[in-house]
């Protein structure tokens, strides 16, 4: 199978070398009605409308190829479940999450008024299509049996009679890890073909667009693109991530329910009752409260997750949390770990640090700060001993601000990666996350997401006082050089009209800066573009008839050219046919939105977009330059006077001149429609602004590459997100 980049290339050559025989031919004198010029004319416009359908075909033909032939569902789910073996050994790595050791998490059963009853769900599960009595034996019976630890959740996910389960617990408590390591551990004990446990954050779920089951297929699509591929099987699936969810290869884990806007979460609990129907195994995840606050509306009604259990993750035991401080320095009895000792002591208590410390994310964030950094040598680690201070942390609260103010300064004084020349100061990292996250709370509304074909945005405050601030520019400058002895109404009005025109103008740009992610160019029909070729068909063969029968000495001043027998004639045809295939093939080409189809990685979204903007460049710039070009050689010709041994050098100065006219249109054009399609050039813009106003760092995707490598942002498709939400807050307070 050839390359497409050949046919795109060979067309793109033919089309310019017909401009410059045109411009040429049409400089000479030479009638493209004639003998001779009719045939090459009807060849062109034949040739170019295969062309254009051969492109748009093979445009697809080898991802038509690829879906077409895809393997079984089995393949499909195994392939997946493969991939995300390997993703959590590299997050593993990434993140040092064995390091010293797994925290163990514990959890105790759910309030009660949260959640259905244990009987009642078997009464449900007894009911199942397919139910033997076999299934029950090792159903769950007690709310006893709900406590566990680690990898206790394995087990009692299976053993809940309908597979539905609901993990509750305060922020940091260690939901996401509990979720984490129950997708690990169902990796590791499934057997091929068996259902792929697969997490999906609720917050990026927008159920007024997306019900759950399509919402689902994309974010597979998203991170997974193979399974956009179609299943061709007789109910039309669409891909294979929709035939993953339908036949119940995929185990949803809903991460995140507490994060859904607060007014929307009922509608969502419902949406997923509706979608995900009993017999399904699934999984969610909520804060207690937010779980709560979802369960009635103003209007009293009551919902819950039908036939689910529920757990609530309960705080580290002091025992645990001990062990984990001190392991990072040795162990117990050891010389390095005397340090920790003022800490240890009040874990588990219900003193200030005993509250604090509680969570595994607290623990984590502290091991981290008074860690010893290879970077910076132990003699600049700080001394844990200063939580203890009761004068700066008087309550749990300000001891939990502090850690998480100080975990980003904490990661960078140890990084270690890299040369120290071009290492980032800790205080330099603050600023540059704290600008990202004023960015992200401001200017694009509290979104969770670091987007960088967002990042030229700006606030509507900025909006409005920019401007505003132009607005008064443009009418000072226009309304002091009208200004004489007295004010005179048009001295004052035609400024006045000149700066609204200005504010309402600017205010209008600034706000529609929003962008989307490109990935490629397409080749689509627009009936304006024909419209517009058959005009240029129709004014260049006017202006060519009307040169033509001046140069006879037949045109009059009191009477012109008959229009209808130029429209309506045999050239003006050829004429019209030939614009409108030159102006299609040129100026129908648009970008192909990326917005689930092939999102890969921030750096490799941002290199496909980047493509786009020179391909739409090129594009539009050499398609104007070829029309433009073609176009003025086929108005004008060369005056019967010219002598014989002039021509050549005539024709060649016509035709440098039309050809350099057509490339300086052809970049502006070209400029012009770059930046509007693609988010590269506004990005390229943006980002030395930004470091000059913001602090932001120049190299913006290097460094948030670098913070993801540290752990402090993970990715979420082709952007990031700060991994501990309450590190994020604390960059805004």
């Amino acid at each position: 199978m050839m390359r497409r980049g050949f046919w795109y290339k060979s067309t793109v050559a033919a089309f310019a070398a017909f401009a410059v025989c045109m411009a040429f031919w049409a400089a000479r004198g030479l009638s493209m009605s004639g003998s001779k010029g009719l045939p090459v004319l009807a060849a062109f416009t034949g040739l170019s409308g295969v062309a254009s359908l051969f492109i748009t075909w093979n445009s697809s033909r080898a991802s038509r190829f690829e879906r077409v032939s895809g393997k079984s569902l089995h393949d499909a789910a195994d392939r997946l479940a493969q991939g995300l073996i390997e993703e959590r050994a590299q997050t593993e790595r990434r993140f040092r999450l064995n390091d010293p050791y797994p925290m163990p998490v514990p959890w105790t059963a759910a309030p009660s008024d949260l959640v259905d009853d244990l009987e009642e769900q078997s009464k449900v599960a007894r009911n199942f299509p397919g139910f033997t009595a076999d299934q029950s034996a090792d159903w769950l019976t007690r709310v006893d049996d709900l406590d566990g630890q680690g990898n206790d959740l394995t087990k009692i996910l299976e053993r809940c009679p309908t597979g539905r389960l609901v993990v509750l617990g305060e922020p940091g408590a260690g939901k996401t890890i509990l979720l984490s390591r129950l997708q690990w551990d169902l990796l590791e004990k499934r057997e091929s073909g068996g259902p792929v446990p697969v997490i999906f954050p609720l917050a990026e779920w927008n159920p007024d667009d997306h019900d759950l089951h399509s919402w689902m297929s994309e974010r597979l699509i998203l991170e997974h693109p193979f399974t956009e591929y179609p299943y061709l099987d007789e109910e039309g699936s669409p891909s294979k991530a929709s035939a993953l969810l339908k036949r119940k290869f995929i185990l949803p884990i809903l991460d995140g329910f507490d994060e859904v806007p607060s007014q929307s979460r009922y509608s969502v609990l419902d949406k997923i009752n509706q979608s995900l129907l009993m017999g399904l195994p699934m999984v969610l995840s909520s804060r207690t409260e937010g779980f709560r606050s979802a369960l009635t509306v103003g209007s009293g009604a009551g919902i819950r997750l039908t036939g689910a259990a529920g757990i609530e993750v309960s705080p580290v035991p002091a025992a645990e949390a001990r062990d984990y401080l001190l392991r990072d320095s040795g162990g117990a009895g050891t010389q390095t770990a005397r340090r920790w000792d003022s800490i240890v002591q009040e874990l588990g208590s219900n003193s200030v640090l005993g509250e604090a410390l509680r969570t595994p994310l607290a623990l984590f964030v502290c091991r981290t700060i008074y860690k010893a950094r290879p970077a910076s040598g132990a003699h600049a680690v700080p001394s844990p001993d200063e939580l203890c201070d009761r004068s700066r942390f008087p309550d749990a609260e300000a001891v939990k601000k502090y850690l998480f103010r100080a975990y980003i300064p904490a990661v960078y004084s140890g990084d270690a990666s890299g040369s120290p020349r071009g290492r980032l100061t800790p205080e330099r990292a603050v600023r540059a996350h704290r600008a990202i996250a004023r960015h992200m709370s401001l200017t694009l509304g509290g979104a969770t997401e670091i987007r960088w074909w967002d990042f030229h945005r700006v606030s509507r405050r900025t909006v409005t006082w920019t401007s505003l601030g132009l607005a008064l520019a443009t009418f000072l400058l226009l309304f002091l050089p009208l200004l004489h002895e007295r004010v005179s109404a048009v001295a004052f009005t035609i400024p006045a009209i000149f700066a609204l025109l200005t504010f309402l103008t600017l205010r209008s740009v600034l706000r529609s800066s929003y962008r989307v992610l490109t990935n490629g160019v397409r080749w689509k029909f627009k009936p304006y573009i024909a419209l517009i070729g058959a005009a240029a068909g129709c004014v260049a063969r006017m202006t060519r008839q009307s040169m033509d029968e001046s140069y006879a000495g037949t045109l009059h001043m009191r009477e012109g050219p008959n229009l209808a027998s130029i429209l309506f004639s045999t050239q003006s045809i050829g004429w019209i046919a030939c614009g409108v295939v030159l102006f299609l093939m040129g100026f129908c080409w648009t970008p192909r939105t990326a917005d689930t189809a092939l999102p890969i990685s921030p750096l490799g979204s941002l290199r496909i977009d980047r493509r786009t903007f020179v391909k739409i460049f090129a594009i539009w710039a050499g398609s104007t330059a070829i029309s433009v070009a073609a176009v003025l050689g086929a108005c004008f010709s060369l005056p019967p006077t010219t002598p014989p041994e002039m021509v050549d050098e005539v024709v060649v100065v016509f035709a440098v001149a039309f050809c350099g006219l057509g490339v300086i249109i052809g970049l502006v054009v070209g400029i012009f429609f770059a930046f509007r399609y693609t988010a590269w050039g506004m990005f390229v813009i943006a980002r030395p602004l930004r470091a000059i106003l913001s602090q932001t760092p120049l190299r913006l995707m290097t460094f948030l590459e670098h913070a993801h490598k540290l752990g402090v942002l993970r990715k979420a498709g082709p952007s990031y997100k700060f991994r501990h939400s309450e590190v994020y807050r604390s960059l805004l307070r």
